[in-house]
């Protein structure tokens, strides 16, 4: 199956488990991995035949700015099937969603989740 990506696509969000979090908010940086067939759209040249990146990015930015989401589980979660619905030619998502900046003691560069979830068949 053949895949579009995204990788580093930063947005400031207010999510956490900290009072603070839900108040100041913070950077939360999102790689996505859209498998889904691209030979139609190879062949045709059209955006009608494979996923528009930008639309991606606005739907991300929709779910994590207007949804406060105590883990990054949740959000994920919010995230994946919002763009499994929006995206009938998607397959599979692949989401990670880093927390460079999450108040946990040491020292990091990042850290967060990933989850995986496929169209249901």
């Amino acid at each position: 199956m053949d895949k579009i990506f995204i990788e580093g696509f930063t947005l400031f969000a207010r999510h956490g488990v900290h009072p603070e979090e839900a108040v100041l908010g913070q950077r939360f940086v999102f790689d996505v991995g859209l498998q889904l067939d691209l030979a139609p759209a190879g062949r045709s040249d059209h955006l009608a035949d494979t996923v528009d990146y930008g639309a991606v990015m606005a739907r991300i930015a929709q779910v994590a700015e207007k949804r406060h989401c105590r883990l990054l589980e949740t959000l994920a979660e919010a995230i994946v099937q919002d763009l499994l619905e929006a995206f009938p030619r998607v397959q599979e998502v692949r989401l990670r969603i880093h927390k460079p900046a999450a108040p946990v003691p040491g020292t990091f560069s990042s850290l967060g989740i990933e989850i995986t979830r496929e169209r249901a068949r």
